[in-house]
């Protein structure tokens, strides 16, 4: 090794971590608060010689000193070991902290160890840009500030206020850059919990919908790239929480509509909420109200769609259409599957109203959840409302957004020619009321 080499190790952190929204978020506090050079992993076969590691070790399935003696050349000064686990025998070099420990305490740990002081902190020169590296972003973050592509580009890549997706990383080589005097903000808000700013008792229904808003935004998107994490979960039940209080705040249709249009949003979010709020209405005019009842059904409404992740897919009534049309094949098979793939994914959650995976899958009108009209007579009653309530809640925004005209016996004869089973007709009259 050269003394070049033993150099940058002497400066260089570890971080693994098996949960990667976790491991992500740790990696750019550390990079933006320190000049220390930190890499992270998920996989402790990827582990190399460091000054430091810092190993967060949940269930203890790890040994964490065999691993780091398993090979001569991977030695540390010290370790930092989060873990559950505080009895557990640990070599000298080894220093614990509880596993769910704050990112504060955490980079305080690794500042001391690299002697970083909150004045060299502050006084950190890392250029006129800061990268936010494109490999620690994760889809669903908000920016508080204008990014570019690249230092020396003068069009904006992306404005303030905007929801990096899953495409937009995809469009980056190295990440993204921002001012660096405006990096502690960026990350500050990529760190910020939206479960946290939701729980707030205090926010108008204006403010909680902008929240709430952005909050379905983030979970659409990091389901999609990461899979049900421990923090996406924890977002869902927050949402499903503020939902319920947009609904029970604002019990008239009008006042609940200037909480929703209060700002521009997605189809798929006016469509998961005003399904939320028509059928809660209709589970009460059925004396089906029960809070367990309605916690299935706004639960239902608010992730059935999640795998349509264009507002555009929204359009397709039929297979037929599906068929038709000039997608390519992933996307058809998506779309007619949705409702079993969305189902499958909700499954992995670890709190969730029972047998609402059944009720996602179910959401068409078909047993086995793949199919947009394929409709079956054997699926649950309440399954069968959320049918008639999202076919209202479709007819209800097309006209909407359309400026378009409400007519009773229009829906009726829509709704009548597409449910042919007596016991979706008989729901049809609940929701001419809001017409």
């Amino acid at each position: 090794m050269t003394e070049l080499e033993k150099l940058e190790q002497m400066r260089r952190c570890v971080v693994f971590d098996p949960r990667i929204d976790k491991l992500n978020l740790l990696v750019l506090n550390l990079r933006c608060y320190t000049d220390i050079t930190i890499e992270g992993t998920t996989d402790p076969k990827e582990i190399f010689s460091s000054s430091g590691l810092i190993f967060f070790d949940e269930k203890n399935k790890v040994k964490i000193y065999e691993q780091l003696n398993k090979t001569p050349e991977k030695k540390f000064e010290w370790v930092l070991l989060l873990t559950t686990d505080n009895n557990a025998p640990m070599p000298e070099f080894v220093q614990k902290m509880e596993y769910n420990a704050s990112l504060r305490d955490i980079i305080r740990f690794v500042a001391k160890k690299f002697h970083v002081t909150s004045k060299k902190m502050a006084a950190l020169d890392v250029g006129p840009y800061f990268l936010f590296d494109r490999k620690y972003l994760l889809p669903g973050s908000i920016l508080s500030t204008d990014c570019i592509k690249s230092p020396n580009d003068s069009e904006i890549f992306l404005k303030k206020g905007s929801i990096l997706t899953q495409q937009h990383l995809k469009e980056l080589e190295t990440g993204i850059f921002v001012p660096s005097q405006k990096r502690l903000n960026v990350v500050q808000t990529f760190t910020d919990s939206l479960h946290e700013q939701l729980a707030k008792k205090t926010l108008s229904s204006k403010e909680r919908n902008h929240l709430t808003y952005n909050s379905f935004s983030m979970i659409a998107e990091q389901l999609g790239a990461l899979g049900p994490t421990e923090s996406t979960q924890e977002l869902v039940q927050s949402s499903l929480l503020s939902l319920d209080t947009l609904i029970v705040t604002n019990p008239k249709l009008d006042k609940f509509l200037n909480a929703v249009s209060s700002e521009p949003t997605s189809f798929s979010y006016r469509h998961s909420v005003l399904s939320a709020f028509f059928g809660t209405k209709a589970l009460t005019a059925l004396s089906m109200d029960s809070q367990k009842t309605i916690n299935q059904f706004v639960s239902c409404a608010f992730l059935h769609d999640i795998m349509l992740s264009d507002d555009s897919w929204h359009q397709f009534e039929s297979d037929e259409q599906v068929d038709l049309s000039s997608l390519d094949e992933r996307s058809k098979n998506i779309i007619k599957n949705h409702a079993v793939m969305a189902a499958k994914l909700v499954s992995q959650f670890k709190k969730m109203p029972f047998d609402l995976d059944t009720l996602i899958k179910q959401h068409h009108g078909n047993k086995h959840g793949n199919s947009l009209n394929s409709i079956t007579i054997s699926i649950s009653p309440l399954s069968i409302i959320f049918c008639v309530t999202e076919f209202f809640t479709h007819y209800y925004l097309d006209h909407i957004d359309q400026n378009k005209k409400m007519d009773k016996n229009e829906f009726e004869q829509k709704a009548n020619a597409k449910f042919s089973f007596p016991n979706f007709k008989k729901h049809i009259s609940l929701f001419l009321d809001f017409i």
